[in-house]
Order: structure tokens, then C-alpha cells, then sequence
């Protein structure tokens, strides 16, 4: 994700969909169906905030010594925007509680 390494649960896999400098990345289950999407750019490129707009309950939060925040897309997706590294964010409205499990695997303050 650009700020640490998480584990994933059993079952799981990570796949780079992005070509070049996008490093997108899809964690998928053992259907191939896309649970969980990462956003994330080469170089130091600068990824939108994935909370910036279309969210509520939008709340402050230090992750990996970065100022981040976590959202609730208007269609009921979880997402943390890790500002300006990298957007995680549910693929469906159930996986809200496995991109929470990852995220709490980086540092936070």
C-alpha cells in the first residue's frame, strides 16, 4: 500500500491491475471476484482523496506517520484515503470490515 505490508486472510490474493506507473492493485478472493481496490502511483505521483467528495462521516486519522481519513462512499463502500499516497476502498458494501482488518495491520496514531 506504499506505508507498510499486510497480511492477507486465507483465501485472498493481491493482483496489480495498473500498468506503467500505476501500481492499482485488486484484492480478490478465490472466485476472482474483486473484494478490495488500491489506488496508488509511481514516483511520488499524487493520488485524489478518495473521501474528498461523494462521502460521509468523513473522520481525521494518522496512519503509517501520514494524515489519512476514512469515509463512507455515498453507495456504502468503506475507504481510507491515505492523502496523496493511496485510496483503499471496498469493492461492495460487505467488505467494509476486511479493508478495516487491513488497514489496522499499519502503524496508526
Amino acid at each position: 500500500m506504499g506505508l507498510g505490508t499486510v497480511t492477507l486472510p486465507a483465501g485472498l490474493c493481491a493482483r496489480r491491475v495498473g500498468e506503467g506507473d500505476d501500481l492499482t492493485t485488486h484484492v480478490t478472493d478465490s472466485n476472482g471476484v474483486v473484494r478490495v481496490r488500491v489506488t496508488r502511483l509511481a514516483h511520488g505521483a499524487v493520488v485524489g482523496d478518495a473521501c474528498a467528495s461523494g462521502a460521509t462521516g468523513v473522520q481525521p486519522l494518522v496512519i503509517a506517520d501520514r494524515p489519512a481519513r476514512a469515509c463512507t462512499k455515498t453507495d456504502g463502500r468503506r475507504c481510507y484515503a491515505l492523502l496523496a499516497v493511496a485510496n483503499v476502498c471496498a469493492a461492495a458494501i460487505g467488505d467494509a470490515a476486511l479493508v478495516d482488518g487491513l488497514i489496522a495491520q499499519l502503524p496508526s496514531q
